[in-house]
């Protein structure tokens, strides 16, 4: 529709948003660490996509914080809206510095 209407048209494809404190078991966080877009991150995005030039006419973005084990790519999310994501799932979460990580990106199919 915003095509036909001459409408500039971001879509975000959104990652993983929870806050931390629904995470109660270690072993399912796996795809937070790996997919995850804190609140901060979030309101920076949608920012950047409601001020981002008139000359962008369509992207696709993948919305996801500064994770370690990012899964989706942002560096084109970076580039096109000059995102700039400060959170990281990991670095931030002491549970998880002790949790083994080489487990939970096996269950996830990363190497």
């Amino acid at each position: 529709m915003g095509e036909h209407e001459g409408l500039p048209t971001i879509a975000v494809r959104i990652g993983t948003f929870n806050p931390y404190s629904n995470v109660k078991d270690l072993s399912k966080a796996g795809g937070l660490m790996i997919t995850w877009l804190s609140q901060p991150d979030a309101i920076q995005l949608f920012e950047k996509c409601i001020d981002a030039p008139l000359s962008l006419k369509f992207a696709i973005v993948h919305g996801a914080s500064r994770n370690t084990f990012n899964r989706v790519d942002i560096d084109s999310t970076r580039e096109l809206l000059g995102y700039d994501p400060q959170d990281n799932f990991y670095e931030t979460q002491e549970d998880f510095k002790a949790f083994n990580i080489a487990n939970i990106l096996v269950a996830y199919n990363i190497q």
